[in-house]
């Protein structure tokens, strides 16, 4: 857990240099009516989370689904 809580500042910087990348994705995206997350075994619960958390954010449509093999 301490080395977890050492390495975060270095985790930290290295999001924050992505911020360029991430408005590129949002100017590609921002005229989207909805978006659909898939996810297969284990990230099917994280597809369910980033479309709960884009209605929350944006109030569009958004669903997770379970990507099959």
């Amino acid at each position: 857990m301490i080395e977890a809580l050492e390495a975060l500042p270095v985790q930290i910087e290295e999001t924050l240099k992505l911020g360029d990348h991430v408005k590129a994705i949002a100017r590609k995206y921002v005229e989207s009516n909805g978006m659909l997350f898939f996810g297969r075994q284990f990230n099917f619960p994280i597809a369910l989370e980033a479309a709960l958390k884009l209605k929350e954010i944006t109030y569009l449509f958004a669903e997770g689904h379970r990507a099959r093999s």
